[in-house]
């Protein structure tokens, strides 16, 4: 080597202190940082440690705007298709683009269902029996094992999925109702171990709908009795202690026929959807209802009044409820209690409905799989 060579400074990513680095990539979008991180193997040690990812997804989960939080969207034109959007553009502008992607797994799904969104990474099934932890945002996924037993066309199977902060685990419950028997059996699987687990004593109960909502680390079921459907309650499963138990309705609803679950600003929230009251027949009572302080009954808020069929997704800073439904998305202002409707550019097809994420770098794998093909 000559000695022009011996005498030029040091190039590359090494030039930076690790500390500065990080400094500079918490700035940085998922997206970006996931076409960058095999620039070298320090980037790519530094971007992949679980340090790292957990505070890069903890300050743009945390961002008011929404700048990095994305909704996948389901259509069909003719077949089955998903697409992205940017929630921060639906918020600010009257039409967004949308991109196609794709599904998790080899072939195109005949059917797809959201099992639930956390920390980035989504829990979908397809095709009613396929069960996937997919991150949309570095296309990375992986296919559940097989939990052993998926029911049959006599029985109604229920789904939610979560993350057990305790232990860093990410948890993916399944239950099946037997429709003749009613017989309930639940089994939940750990990320970790690759592995699912039976766990006794669900509540003597019928879900109403297929998924459950993640809040506080407890999953949550919007169920009634096996006698009377009017007797609406809400069952949760602790994932840390895998222990259920039951979160009070604000008294005005509990007699509700029909309520959805879901999380709004890190609160439990509920869509009443029909009301059953005596001597009226099916009266349409659309209010949804918020949680502000987790297990206190007495913290219930009616926040808004739309129509039946509208979930919302999230609330922004300036106090505008993003709802989506199985024909559009639309904006409540709290405010002057208008609605608007952002449009999705270059769109035909029939939209079946959304849900939100945040784009982040956590991994479908468990951490020996990621190290391994870190080193691979």
């Amino acid at each position: 080597m000559d000695g022009g060579q011996r005498g030029r400074p040091p190039t590359g990513p090494s030039l930076l202190p690790d500390e500065l680095l990080c400094e500079i990539f918490t700035r940085l979008s998922a997206k970006t940082l996931s076409k960058i991180r095999c620039v070298s193997k320090s980037w790519l040690s530094i971007i992949s440690s679980q340090e790292f990812v957990k505070s890069h997804f903890k300050k743009w989960d945390n961002d008011d705007e929404f700048t990095h939080h994305s909704i996948i969207a389901k259509y069909i034109n003719p077949h089955l298709q998903v697409k992205q959007c940017s929630v921060y553009s639906l918020l600010k502008n009257p039409a967004t683009p949308a991109a196609r992607i794709d599904y998790p797994g080899e072939n195109p799904p005949h059917s797809a269902s959201v099992v639930g969104s956390c920390n980035g990474l989504i829990c979908i099934l397809l095709d009613e029996q396929d069960l996937y932890l997919w991150n949309p945002c570095t296309r990375q996924s992986r296919k559940l094992s097989d939990p052993g037993f998926t029911g049959n066309s006599r029985s109604f199977n229920f789904y939610g999925f979560g993350y057990n902060e305790s232990n860093n685990d990410y948890n993916v419950v399944l239950g099946s109702i037997s429709s003749v028997e009613r017989k309930i059996e639940v089994v939940i699987y750990s990320l970790k171990t690759d592995s699912w687990s039976m766990i006794d004593n669900f509540p003597t109960c019928l879900p109403w709908l297929e998924t459950g909502a993640f809040v506080s680390g407890k999953l949550h079921w919007a169920v009634s009795s096996c006698v009377c459907d009017c007797d609406a309650r809400v069952v949760s499963l602790d994932l840390v202690r895998l222990e259920y138990g039951e979160v009070r309705l604000p008294g005005c609803v509990e007699d509700a026929s029909v309520l959805t679950l879901g999380v709004l600003g890190k609160c439990l929230c509920v869509s009443i959807l029909y009301c059953y009251q005596p001597n009226v027949i099916w009266k349409k009572n659309v209010g949804l209802w918020v949680m502000m302080e987790y297990g206190v009954v007495e913290s219930w808020i009616k926040v808004v009044s739309v129509r039946p069929y509208h979930a919302p997704l999230c609330i922004s800073a300036k106090g505008e409820i993003l709802l989506t439904s199985s024909s559009d998305f639309g904006l409540y202002n709290l405010g002057d209690e208008s609605m608007r409707y952002p449009r999705i550019e270059d769109v035909d097809d029939v939209y079946l409905e959304g849900h939100i994420y945040v784009e982040s770098l956590v991994s479908p794998f468990a951490d020996e799989e990621r190290l391994h093909d870190q080193q691979r």
